[in-house]
């Protein structure tokens, strides 16, 4: 819907739609001026204090929609929970777990029921945390990265008319966004929901 609105002129720029909205809608009319920030995905431990102490055997709660879900397996993957097949990225389903040493019990749950799921290892969003009463920065134990996969594909671009790239208004808009300021605002962002995408260098 921001798209659409931005192509009718309706709106001067978006921060809503992400990387893969951009891709999806595919209109020439529009630029991506470049990724701004994304919602990270993050592990929780619930029944132990540090990651060392986690048993065998232990329960995991993980959304249960096709792209939190991706993103969550992705997660325990690269902090050695689980291993995938090869190959299985951002479409990894349940039935791609191909390695599951110590036994961990998957749980699929709704993704808004995550936090309250009972589950030993809770994996979530930062929206679904932080309405949870969750602060990613201090709660969690492990978040993604912005140079993972997930972030590149979720993250929130700065999207404009092609036809008003180097208008006044535009070039104010990019003047301010890509800055430190703007990083550490960001940066800093309520409970952590939202973290940078772009780099300072």
């Amino acid at each position: 819907q921001a798209l659409e609105a931005l192509e009718k002129g309706e709106i001067d720029f978006s921060l809503i739609a992400t990387e893969k909205d951009y891709a999806e809608y595919g209109s020439d009319a529009l630029v991506n001026m470049g990724p701004v920030y994304y919602h990270p995905m993050a592990i929780y431990i619930e029944t132990w204090d540090k990651a060392a102490q986690i048993q065998d055997g232990a329960t995991i709660a993980l959304p249960d929609d096709a792209e939190n879900m991706a993103r969550a397996l992705l997660l325990l993957e690269e902090n050695g929970y689980i291993t995938l097949k090869e190959g299985a990225g951002l479409e990894a389903k349940l039935e791609d777990v191909e390695k599951n040493d110590r036994g961990f019990e998957l749980k699929a749950v709704a993704h808004g029921e995550v936090a309250s799921s009972g589950a030993d290892i809770l994996v979530m969003g930062s929206l679904e945390a932080s309405a949870a009463g969750y602060e990613r920065g201090f709660d969690a134990y492990v978040s993604e990265t912005s140079d993972s996969e997930s972030a590149a594909l979720y993250a929130t671009g700065l999207i404009v008319r092609k036809a008003d790239l180097k208008t006044d208004k535009m070039n104010l808009v990019e003047k301010y966004f890509f800055t430190r300021r703007m990083y550490q605002a960001i940066d800093g962002s309520t409970d952590n929901i939202i973290s940078p995408m772009f780099s300072l260098a």
